[in-house]
Formats: structure tokens, C-alpha cells, sequence
């Protein structure tokens, strides 16, 4: 990766469907690889929330402090 990622358990996993974005679960394991650069993310979708093997789904690496 080329930025540091900032991620942490709990934190939202979504999917885009045109121009909506819907958040479909929460972050539940987080791995970082050093010797081979990988991040790998576990998470558990949502209740009601089927997601099928191969389908694209995100995470923000670095989201925006929260506004106080």
C-alpha cells in the first residue's frame, strides 16, 4: 500500500450501487502483511444483508476526523 491505512474493528464496510452507497457491515478482523504490503479485512455483513463470493465492496482506508 502506498499510504498508511486507518482502519479498526467496527469500522463500516460498504457497497455502491449507482449512485448510492449503502453500508452493508462492520470490520471484525484486520491483518497487515508487511513482507508482502497486504492488508487483509474480515467482516460480518449486516443482518438481511446477503453478499455473494466475488462481489465488490469497500472500505474507507482513511477516513475523515469526525466534525465536533
Amino acid at each position: 500500500l502506498t499510504c498508511r491505512p486507518n482502519v479498526a474493528l467496527g469500522d463500516g464496510v460498504y457497497r455502491t450501487a449507482g449512485e448510492q452507497t449503502v453500508r452493508i457491515g462492520t470490520i471484525t478482523r484486520v491483518v497487515w502483511d508487511r513482507v508482502s504490503g497486504g492488508l487483509t479485512v474480515e467482516f460480518d455483513p449486516a443482518p438481511l444483508v446477503r453478499v455473494a463470493v466475488g462481489e465488490e465492496v469497500w472500505i474507507d482506508l482513511n477516513p475523515a476526523p469526525p466534525v465536533r
